[in-house]
């Protein structure tokens, strides 16, 4: 079962087979879509994992999981590498997806609220909350209103 060997990868810790997961995972056709019974895809079990997973990252979005998914505490992704202090992961997965997806993950609120950033910090994972604070200033994010360019044209009410 897809779950299961999702949750498996996640209880597994340092002695996870996450080549096993993707083999699980590309033998489903919807594999890569699954989610287990707490919301946890298989982004978010490789984002939080202690073991470098910087090729399964790369895999796994390359395959189409989703990227801007939440769990069932409104985790994405990004919160579990803010949580479980990775910041390689967060680096990985920041550099591996579109501005807009990387705009949303790093803006995106659990259900207490908050911020990946806020997260890491409140789990001093420094790291992990330096590269969300450079990818919040480098992710033209839409809520940032842009300055009005200042025009020659004439006011409507100048006009006869």
């Amino acid at each position: 079962d897809v779950a299961d060997a999702i949750k498996q990868a996640w209880d597994l810790g340092v002695e996870a087979n996450f080549d096993r997961l993707l083999s699980v995972l590309k033998n489903d056709p919807n594999g890569f879509k699954t989610k287990t019974s707490d919301g946890w895809t298989p982004l978010m079990v490789a984002c939080g994992s202690p073991i470098d997973t910087e090729k399964v990252i790369k895999t796994l979005i390359k395959e189409g999981v989703p990227i801007r998914d939440a769990d069932n505490d409104g985790w994405t992704a990004l919160h579990w590498c803010a949580f479980h202090g990775c910041p390689e992961s967060a680096e990985t997965l920041l550099a591996s997806i579109s501005k807009d997806d990387a705009a949303f993950l790093v803006s995106a609120k659990d259900s207490q609220g908050r911020t990946p950033l806020e997260v890491a910090s409140e789990e001093s994972n420094g790291d992990v909350a330096e590269i969300l604070t450079s990818a919040s200033d480098s992710t033209p994010l839409r809520q940032r209103k842009q300055p009005l360019a200042k025009s020659d044209a004439t006011p409507i009410d100048d006009v006869d």
